[in-house]
């Protein structure tokens, strides 16, 4: 009697057993990519790679790209635009933070320019 249920208590461990054999020996066995043997000798890749350098193929990182420059003459001088900049601040004119900006007003445009060339007169006239 013990022995039949010794062996009945053995019975789901045995076919769990012979069903996992089962499922690994069909499970794919993966293949890993095999190197292929390169035509070319290291020395040949070394003076191409030299010859690519030479003529200008391979990028140096970021110092190779050319960053467009856009130039705009300005008819005003550092010390007007400081001035004016100035004067902006002073009228509120500049966000700073997050608060929007606001638009001028014609009078206080003008007293924006007025700043500006009192400032080239005041810098001129030092100069001298």
């Amino acid at each position: 009697m013990k022995s039949i249920k010794t062996l009945v208590s053995l019975f789901p461990l045995a076919v769990l057993a012979a069903v996992a054999q089962g499922a690994r020996a069909e499970s794919p066995v993966y293949e890993y990519p095999q190197a292929q043997a390169s035509q070319t000798s290291r020395a040949d890749v070394k003076a191409q790679a030299i010859a690519a350098r030479e003529a200008g193929l391979i990028a140096k990182g970021e110092a190779s790209y050319e960053m467009p420059v856009a130039v705009a003459p300005s008819g005003l001088s550092r010390v007007q635009v400081l001035a004016e900049t100035v004067e902006a601040r002073r009228l509120g004119l500049i966000p700073h933070g997050e608060l929007p900006a606001r638009d001028a007003t014609p009078a206080e445009l003008e007293s924006i320019r007025q700043a500006g060339l009192k400032a080239v007169q005041i810098h001129l006239a030092g100069r001298r």
